[in-house]
């Protein structure tokens, strides 16, 4: 079966082999086992780096599936070449595959993690405060396609910032539909705008326009706020250990 995919890690599997962790339009995600790749002489290596986005033929198996073929659909090199865009889509990609679950198919997931890099590889530059903004935006939006909802009553963190960054919105998510998730932002946030009158900044966010989001300007001070807010919510939702981002990501 062939598949467009998103390498989200690889690891280390007998003397040659690797189990490749990809997200697919498809099938969701998938553990892969690839053969031979550690070996000099092996072609695929060096598309099955994280975070490559890359065409791949996918064999049944009795216990674990193989990719047997890969080919490159988008190497994102302005990501590599930048070791500030290269530790945000690290962690991206890290985050997916720790918080999803393999089987779990959402086209529009798969859409959003592809817009998100693409666009992360077309910036030029980013600064502390941009990088720490880009991983805030991509939590909450993650958690959003996982099902997790915020209301205005919550009593662990102030919600009223999560009006703009909310990109994207999967209402028909697997796991939405079992938990009744009803997205991040509730009716009493969107009617009550702590930073603008206007309807323009929220009619950003239900465009999903990444360049607009980001565009926005926060004065340091919040931009800290926003990220505690963020990252409390993911921690307090996912109750995993989450590295804090903006700890690791900048350089």
């Amino acid at each position: 079966m062939n598949m467009l995919a998103i390498v989200l890690s690889r690891k280390d599997f007998r003397d040659y082999d690797q189990i490749i962790s990809v997200y697919t339009q498809e099938k969701g995600k998938m553990s892969l086992l690839v053969r031979g790749v550690k070996k000099i002489v092996s072609k695929n290596s060096a598309y099955l780096e994280p975070f490559s986005i890359v065409n791949i033929t996918v064999e049944k198996g009795k216990e674990v599936d193989y990719l047997t073929r890969v080919q490159s659909e988008n190497y994102l090199c302005g990501i590599r070449e930048n070791l500030q865009k290269s530790l945000v889509a690290t962690y991206i990609v890290s985050l997916v595959d720790k918080l999803f679950s393999e089987g779990e198919v959402d086209n529009k997931f798969f859409s959003f993690l592809q817009n998100f890099l693409v666009y992360l590889d077309s910036l030029k530059d980013l600064n502390d405060k941009m990088t720490v903004f880009i991983l805030d935006v991509f939590a909450v939006n993650l958690l959003s396609f996982l099902g997790f909802k915020l209301s205005s009553d919550e009593k662990i963190i102030n919600s009223e910032f999560l009006t703009y960054i909310q990109v994207f919105e999967s209402a028909h998510s697997p796991r939405r539909a079992r938990q009744g998730g009803q997205g991040l932002i509730s009716s009493s946030l969107l009617q009550n705008d702590p930073f603008d009158t206007s309807s323009s900044c929220r009619e950003v966010v239900y465009k999903g326009d990444l360049s607009e989001i980001f565009s926005l300007n926060f004065e340091v001070d919040l931009a800290k706020k926003i990220h505690k807010v963020v990252y409390n919510f993911l921690v307090h939702y996912t109750e995993r250990k989450i590295v804090d981002w903006a700890k690791t990501c900048v350089v």
